[in-house]
């Protein structure tokens, strides 16, 4: 993931639109957060990883942030959200692959 520590605020390709420019010490907090979150629920390689978190950047920027409160999400522990929302993109990249 180092190599792409302009992701959350250069690679337009990734929805950066939507993410603030961040400074690098929180850029590593809120990589490592996703990064612990991905191995836990989704058990992806590292390129797969990459994109579905691109794909989540797009989808919801809110789940960048480490320190939001489960009130944000509407309800459900940060965790069940997390959940839900790696479930759908990680489907959605295994219909991309089967497309190519």
């Amino acid at each position: 993931m180092k190599k792409n520590c302009h992701l959350f605020y250069k690679d337009h390709r990734y929805g950066a639109k939507y993410v603030q420019f961040i400074e690098p010490e929180e850029y590593l907090a809120r990589t490592n957060f996703i990064c612990r979150n991905l191995v836990k629920t989704a058990k992806l390689h590292n390129v797969e990883t990459n994109e579905l978190v691109g794909k989540m950047i797009t989808r919801a920027p809110l789940l960048l942030d480490p320190k939001l409160s489960e009130r944000s999400f509407g309800g459900g522990s940060l965790e069940e959200n997390w959940k839900k929302n790696l479930a759908l993109l990680k489907n959605e990249l295994e219909l991309s692959q089967e497309r190519r």
